[in-house]
């Protein structure tokens, strides 16, 4: 090609920038390295044809709720396997520390993005100790056999160990992170809580659970209306109270919920639904309603 791709002046692109085709939304996408006042982040950019993108735009950065001294570095962006969703496992730098570790971000439409928490997914400890700076990069990998696996790299130097124009030192090492298909991240409760999730349209079949408990812990779902702008009690529909519904323990990927014995809810069909959870030492992955 005679012309770049895209042209970003004089802003730095000094990381594992990544260019993609996304079949879902038929758009060649790209995510690069951004500033704003000097802090790292990620800016995207699509087009129709491969030889051309539109003006970058910011899509994921530091924010109110991380520590002041985060930057955003690689964004380690991902498809879902299997599935319309999208995934970054960006490597976060602390300037402070000088250390580099990895967060979850997702997103639903490869425009707006959410770290569900602003802790590691992958963290700096191993089995001889703690990496300074660990970066991942695609794809996360589902290898059939209900394991999903990410390739990273991890050096035991920080990130700030040389003056600027020496050369880096030829160590570190290539690893796996690996977690349970559909099990990137959940709803945990180490005692006992309670939420309440945004309404949903029931497909009027089964509501299906993908949890794990401890040996003591449980689970108990109400199918809610869904609450109001104006404060008022939250009311559970006919027969899908707490009092009916049933205590769920164990482990289990696809758990067809019950109230009062019957997981039918036909009756609901289209219905906007809310869920109100219940746990005690418990993690919810995924709900399907």
């Amino acid at each position: 090609m005679d012309e770049p791709i895209i042209d970003v002046g004089n802003t730095a692109l000094d990381t594992h920038n990544l260019y993609t085709y996304d079949p879902y939304t038929g758009k060649y996408v790209a995510y690069m390295r951004g500033h704003v006042l000097r802090r790292r982040l990620v800016r995207r950019a699509k087009g129709t044809d491969f030889r051309h993108l539109d003006e970058p735009r910011f899509c994921l950065m530091p924010d109110p709720q991380d520590p002041f001294d985060d930057d955003i570095y690689n964004p380690c962006y991902c498809p879902y396997p299997g599935r319309q969703l999208y995934l970054m496992f960006p490597s976060m730098y602390h300037r402070i520390e000088s250390t580099v570790d990895i967060q979850l971000a997702v997103s639903r439409d490869s425009y707006n993005w959410h770290r569900p928490e602003r802790k590691p997914i992958i963290d700096l400890s191993y089995e001889r100790g703690e990496y300074g700076t660990i970066y991942a990069a695609p794809n996360l990998v589902a290898l059939g056999s209900g394991e999903w696996r990410l390739p990273f790299v991890g050096s035991r130097r920080h990130h700030d160990f040389l003056d600027r124009g020496t050369a880096y030192p030829e160590e570190g090492e290539m690893r796996w992170a690996s977690w349970q298909e559909y099990r990137l991240g959940g709803l945990e409760a180490p005692d006992e809580g309670f939420a309440v999730l945004v309404e949903r349209k029931c497909a009027g079949q089964q509501m299906r659970i993908n949890y794990r408990t401890a040996k003591d812990g449980w689970i108990k779902v109400e199918l809610v209306n869904p609450p109001s702008t104006s404060p008022k009690e939250v009311l559970p529909f006919d027969g899908f109270g707490l009092e009916g519904a049933e205590t769920l323990t164990g482990d289990e990927f696809s758990r067809v919920v019950q109230w009062n014995g019957s997981g039918d809810l036909s009756g609901l069909k289209d219905k906007d639904v809310s869920l109100r959870l219940h746990l005690h030492k418990a993690k919810i992955f995924s709900i399907a309603l």
